[in-house]
C-alpha cells in the first residue's frame, strides 16, 4: 500500500453517472486518468468532504454499492478516513487498492452544514388541510422536522404566519395540538422578536440539539385566508369553506353565480368552471358563516377579492351553505354519492 501526502498536487474530483455534478460515482484524476474508490468504511463524513470540495454542500447519502452504472477507470483509493471538516479529500488519510465503485449523493443547494444559507431552509404547516394553521415543520439538512413548544409564544407564531403570507398569528399552539410529527425536532427554545423575518432568524438552541419529544410539537393558527371544498367522495366538489381568523367557516349561496363559481374553481386548481348545487344543503351547517353576498366579476384570482358582505356578517340560515362542483378531476368512490350528485347538479 502507498499513500498520498497533503503536500501533493491538489486532487481533481468528479461525480459521474448520477444525473448531476453533485450526485454519482466518486472519481479522482491521477496521472491524467480518472480512477474510482473502494472503501468498506465509507461514511457520511467522508462523503461530506467530497461535497465540500466540489462546492455541492453537505452529503445527504453515502453508499458502498452503486445504483449507478460506471465502467470508467480503475479503483485505486481505499481506507479513506475523514473527520468531516477537511476542505479536500486528499487531506484525509487513505491508501491504495484495486477495483470497485463507490457512490454517494450530495445536496446541491448549500455551502456546508455549519454555514447553511437561510434561503435553503423552508417552513410549512402540517396536520390540517389549511396552509395557514397546523404543526410547524422546518426543512433542514434535507429533512423535514418539527419545533419544540418550549418558550413557544405568540411572537414566535407571528413570525411563522408572516413568513408564510398567512397574515398575523391568532394563537400559538403547543403540546402537539395538530398531531405529533416525525423526524428530528430541529428547533427548541425559540425566542423570536417582532422584527425577525424568518423563523431561523430567531434566537434558539442549536439545530437538532433539542431533547423534546414529538408530544411537544409546536403549532400556529394564523389569521390568513384559505379555501377548500369538503367531501369524502370528491376532491373538486363539495361544501365550500373558507379559513379566516383561525377558523373554518361556510360561504352562503346568496349572490353566487357562474362567474363566482369559476373564480372558486380556478383558485382551487379544479378547472375553469363549475356549478352551484341546487336546493338546500342537507348536511349540518357550521357554527360560523364567514361570507355572504359574494359576487365576483371574473378577473379576481381569489374569492376574497370579490365584493361581498363584511366577513362574519350574513343573512343566511342553516341549509343555505354553498355546495359546488367544479369541472376539474373528481375522485368518485361511492355509488350512493354518484346517484345523489347526478340527481342534484344541473
Amino acid at each position: 500500500s502507498t499513500a498520498w501526502c497533503k503536500g501533493d498536487a491538489e486532487w481533481h474530483l468528479q461525480l459521474t453517472d448520477g444525473g448531476s455534478h453533485c450526485d454519482g460515482v466518486v472519481q479522482v484524476m491521477l496521472n491524467g486518468t480518472w480512477v474510482q474508490f473502494l472503501d468498506s468504511d465509507w461514511d457520511l463524513e467522508d462523503a461530506s468532504v467530497v461535497c465540500t470540495q466540489l462546492k455541492c454542500g453537505y452529503a445527504i447519502e453515502a453508499q458502498k454499492s452503486s445504483r449507478y452504472v460506471s465502467e470508467r477507470g480503475r479503483v485505486l483509493l481505499t481506507n479513506i478516513n475523514c473527520a468531516g471538516n477537511e476542505s479536500s479529500l486528499q487531506d484525509c488519510s487513505h491508501s491504495v487498492m484495486s477495483e470497485s465503485t463507490l457512490v454517494y449523493t450530495c445536496s446541491e443547494q448549500v455551502v456546508n452544514v455549519s454555514h447553511m444559507p437561510k434561503k435553503h431552509h423552508r417552513v410549512r404547516l402540517a396536520g390540517l388541510s389549511s396552509q395557514c394553521a397546523g404543526r410547524v415543520e422546518v426543512y433542514h439538512w434535507a429533512t423535514w422536522g418539527t419545533v419544540c413548544d418550549k418558550s413557544w409564544d405568540l411572537v414566535d407564531a407571528k413570525v411563522v404566519c408572516r413568513q408564510l403570507g398567512c397574515g398575523t398569528a391568532v394563537r400559538a399552539a403547543v403540546s402537539a395540538e395538530f398531531g405529533e410529527g416525525s423526524g428530528p425536532v430541529w428547533l427548541d427554545d425559540v425566542n423570536c422578536h417582532n422584527y425577525d423575518f424568518t423563523l431561523w432568524d430567531c434566537p434558539s438552541a442549536d439545530w437538532g440539539e433539542s431533547k423534546c419529544l414529538h408530544r411537544r410539537d409546536a403549532g400556529v393558527v394564523c389569521s390568513g385566508n384559505d379555501l377548500r371544498l369538503v367531501s369524502e367522495e370528491y376532491d373538486c366538489a363539495g361544501k365550500l369553506e373558507v379559513f379566516y381568523n383561525g377558523t373554518w367557516g361556510d360561504v352562503c349561496t346568496n349572490g353566487i353565480d357562474s362567474t363566482t363559481v369559476s373564480v372558486i374553481c380556478n383558485q382551487l386548481g379544479c378547472g375553469d368552471s363549475g356549478f352551484l348545487k341546487e336546493g338546500k344543503y342537507d348536511g349540518k351547517g357550521r357554527r360560523v358563516k364567514w361570507l355572504d353576498g359574494v359576487t365576483c366579476h371574473g378577473y379576481e384570482s381569489v374569492l376574497w377579492e370579490c365584493p361581498s358582505s363584511p366577513w362574519g356578517e350574513n343573512n343566511c340560515q342553516d341549509g343555505e351553505e354553498a355546495v359546488i362542483k367544479c369541472s376539474g378531476e373528481h375522485a368518485l368512490k361511492s355509488d350512493y354519492l354518484r346517484l345523489l350528485f347526478n340527481s342534484s347538479w344541473v
